[in-house]
């Protein structure tokens, strides 16, 4: 993050009036934000009201709290950069860099820079000087907690909860498990890789491919390489050898782990150390744990067919297969096979309407109800219950569920009117501002405070947004 403040550049409007040089809304769709500019300074004003007049707003570093009721970004002064947060300014500094903000909005965190040193303030308390704070790697964990990591010359350190852990010459995959108990991330010093956790190290390895995290009680997994075999070390016992391992997942309660391992014979399925059938191929990335403690599928290829394999059970054979998909709540799961040409939804083994193509399947929590997108060549749908609604295009990845009951919402393109519309229910709701999509678009390190991801998830978590909106009873008349 080092000379970070020089990329917090002004955006100059011609004009009389003041002129609209940055919009958006915040994260729960519930609030308009723009960022204004007249007389050579710059103003943001959210629902309507204008906060104070600044030489510049660092578009780049605006945050919102997940609930939309927080609001931090920098501004420029006289005498340097200053971070805003609920509308008054916090003190100067030569450069402002990456802000953060808790979950829960409770605690606030920002890269500052002064006399060439950089720190990271936490609740307007300073932590120890680097020569940098590597972007992207700010992050609190439940209860408050927080780790970041710095660099100073050619090391760095996490420094977790303000106390700086061992010297590494990198480190990678900062995180905590759900209930903030457990902090870990993988380091290299010279050839060596080792995983780091709640202040202890793990044996050197050759390479450490990744690890995981139980959601809660300190489980931990990661994947290491030694004497050139891989191995899955789970709350300090070392698995079989193995050719290869895709992936590691914790069941959502914690009570469960399972990864893919490459023997001899074929790839194998292992959960809480037991290997099921070998196949010639388990999909990266396909694993996924149903709810609580409830069942365990992934997508397997004996052959030229795949199968959803789901608790053991194998699937029909296709010619390919989605990751599954699974409700919230309870054993309802789905996914999207191909065959012959056609793609179709798969329910709980039962298979749907085929089409030319067909994705996205989501499900309500309780997986009562499901909706999917669907192409018959003509015209785009979203089927939803036995039903389906058409539409010139729907935009794929766009499709979310309610959480609760049938109802559904999505991105749609009105060919006739050129405009995207989020649409709820089957009806359109309005249309989505063109100059809010261009802003975030241009902006991507604004939206990745949120959710680290490519455009269409952008777009689906603003959809969802719109939908619990559109749930919200009406306001009381004052």
């Amino acid at each position: 993050m080092k000379a970070r403040f020089l990329g917090l550049a002004l955006l100059v409007s011609a004009g009389c009036g003041p002129s609209v040089v940055w919009l958006g809304h915040s994260p729960d769709r519930s609030h308009h934000i723009e960022v204004l500019e007249s007389a050579g300074k710059q103003r943001v004003r959210v629902d309507g009201v204008d906060g104070a007049a600044y030489l510049g707003i660092g578009i780049e570093s605006l945050v919102w709290s997940a609930d939309g009721r927080r609001l931090a970004y920098p501004a420029r002064r006289e005498k340097g950069w200053s971070l805003v947060v609920d509308g008054r300014a916090g003190p100067t500094f030569d450069g402002v860099g990456e802000v953060v903000l808790s979950a829960d909005g409770a605690h606030v965190a920002y890269a500052a820079h002064r006399r060439g040193v950089w720190f990271v303030v936490l609740d307007e308390t300073p932590g120890p000087a680097f020569d940098a704070i590597l972007e992207g790697t700010m992050l609190f964990g439940q209860g408050g907690r927080f780790a970041y990591v710095g660099k100073t010359g050619g090391s760095v350190r996490a420094v977790v909860d303000g106390v700086p852990g061992p010297r590494y010459d990198g480190i990678g995959a900062l995180r905590f498990s759900e209930d903030g108990a457990a902090v870990a991330h993988v380091g290299r010093r010279g050839e060596e890789a080792f995983f780091w956790m709640n202040g202890r190290e793990s044996p050197p390895a050759e390479a450490i491919a990744h690890h995981a995290l139980g959601p809660r009680g300190g489980r931990h997994a990661y994947v290491a390489k030694r004497n050139g075999q891989w191995r899955v070390t789970v709350d300090g016992i070392e698995s079989a050898p193995y050719a290869r391992i895709s992936e590691v997942l914790f069941s959502k309660g914690g009570a469960h782990v399972a990864y893919a391992g490459r023997r001899a014979d074929g790839e194998v399925l292992v959960l809480d150390a037991v290997e099921g059938p070998p196949y010639e191929e388990i999909a990266p990335g396909s694993l996924v744990f149903g709810a609580e403690s409830g069942p365990v599928a992934y997508a397997a290829r004996r052959g030229r067919g795949w199968h959803i394999v789901v608790n053991g059970e194998e699937g029909s054979a296709y010619d390919a297969v989605d990751r599954p998909v699974f409700a919230r709540r309870g054993t309802k799961f789905g996914y999207v096979a191909a065959s012959r040409g056609a793609r179709f939804v798969v329910i709980d083994g039962r298979e749907e309407r085929p089409f030319a193509w067909a994705g996205d399947l989501t499900f309500s929590a309780d997986g009562r109800y499901h909706a999917y997108l669907a192409d018959d060549g003509e015209r785009m749908r979203v089927v939803h219950d036995g039903a389906s609604t058409s539409f010139d295009s729907v935009i794929a990845g766009t499709l979310v569920h309610a959480e609760e009951g049938p109802g559904w919402a999505c991105l749609v393109v009105d060919k006739a009117a050129r405009k995207l519309f989020i649409v709820i229910d089957g009806a359109k709701k309005r249309p989505l501002d063109a100059e809010e999509l261009a802003a975030a678009m241009t902006q991507p390190k604004f939206e990745a405070r949120f959710a680290r991801a490519e455009d269409a998830e952008l777009l689906r978590r603003w959809v969802a947004a719109e939908l619990v909106l559109s749930r919200r009873p009406p306001a009381p008349a004052r």
